[in-house]
């Protein structure tokens, strides 16, 4: 085989790719009167469900050889593209924009989102509470830091439900103005500051760590000070004109930060399922608890305490599984639990995040 072969080859390639821009502008067009017929009857156009229905079926019927993995990823990335010409949702995140919430709402939703960035995580869990947007973005894990307790304390206190989870992986910079000997203070979010503390104790002994509210703030607060720099992720970049002085700074270049995308009405489509337990207080029944899991052949992936907010020394059980809650043996599980007296939430059920990589 010559290079000259390569031509039929890419003409073939040439013509399917021309086939699959009138396939996909043919999808749009439907997509946007099914958006229409929704709006007439005040539907959703946002429907998770729909859309895992979607990926499973396409994910039995391929034969190869792209994976299922990469045909999800693909048919993701034109599903979030056909739902935002029908509608652009609403979505909520930590702001300002170039945080990782900010990372973490395109990833899920698509670059075509209609984003409002408020202040804090409880801002996000009002908002959409109130129904003022269709979901939120709360992170709910840190592969170095661990659980992040507030957000299930949030999810709890306002109702939400849990439909669906995105990883966002932790890429840090360090951003300034002024030489990296001249740094006197290094702002960034309580949750970087800890991720690279290594780095920062190893290259800026003498600086001053500021936490504030987020990663993008951090970079407009070093902007205006002199001797200060930020600790910021890969959207932040582009939105400030510091100069990059270090990066990646993570001292772990494998860490994640998990976010759980939070609505006011649950969903029943999904491999993966968040719960909160509450065992009286007797000898064994966290025992008893995980044995019935484990009778049932439920696998939990993660399973922390959390103090109750009303009496001192009193716990709440955040744990996750990798079932249904609504499948048969998630539910006999659950029975069974409040047969025991455990009381049981289900707080979401939700499709199993990939974890994304770097934007380029």
């Amino acid at each position: 085989m010559t290079l000259d072969d390569l031509t039929p080859l890419r003409d073939d390639i040439d013509a399917i790719d021309k086939r699959l821009l009138e396939a996909l502008s043919r999808r749009a067009e439907i997509a946007l009167k099914i958006g229409q017929i929704k709006h007439r009857h005040g539907t959703p156009i946002y429907d998770p469900e729909r859309e895992a229905r979607v990926l499973a079926a396409l994910a039995n019927a391929n034969s190869g050889p792209l994976s299922n993995g990469a045909i999800a990823a693909i048919f993701s990335q034109i599903i979030k593209a056909c739902r935002n010409i029908e509608q652009r949702p609403r979505v909520a995140f930590l702001g300002p924009e170039g945080t990782f919430s900010h990372q973490a709402a395109i990833a899920y939703f698509g670059p075509e989102t209609d984003i409002s960035a408020l202040p804090d995580f409880p801002d996000v869990a009002e908002a959409v509470a109130r129904g003022e947007v269709e979901a939120g973005i709360l992170p709910v894990e840190n592969s170095t830091e661990g659980f992040i307790g507030t957000t299930f304390d949030l999810v709890l206190e306002h109702e939400l439900a849990v439909i669906g989870e995105v990883i966002v992986p932790v890429e840090l910079h360090l951003v300034a103005n002024c030489p990296l000997g001249d740094i006197a203070t290094v702002y960034s979010h309580a949750q970087p500051l800890k991720q690279a503390r290594r780095w920062l104790r190893s290259h800026l002994p003498q600086a001053v760590h500021v936490p504030v509210e987020s990663t993008a703030a951090a970079a407009a607060r070093a902007a205006s000070e002199p001797n200060a720099a930020a600790i910021v992720g890969p959207m932040a970049i582009g939105t400030t004109k510091l100069p990059v002085l270090a990066g990646p700074i993570a001292d772990n270049p494998n860490n994640r930060t998990r976010f759980w995308i939070v609505a006011r009405e649950p969903r029943q489509v999904g491999d993966k399922s968040a719960l909160m337990l509450v065992l009286p207080h007797a000898p064994g029944t966290l025992a008893q608890a995980l044995g019935v899991f484990a009778q049932k052949g439920v696998n939990l992936t993660q399973i922390v305490s959390r103090p109750a907010p009303v009496q001192p020394w009193e716990y709440r059980f955040f744990v996750e599984m990798a079932a249904n809650a609504y499948s048969d043996e998630a539910k006999a599980a659950l029975r069974e639990l409040a047969a025991a007296g455990i009381h049981v939430k289900v707080l979401g059920v939700f499709p199993p995040a990939e974890p994304m990589v770097n934007p380029k």
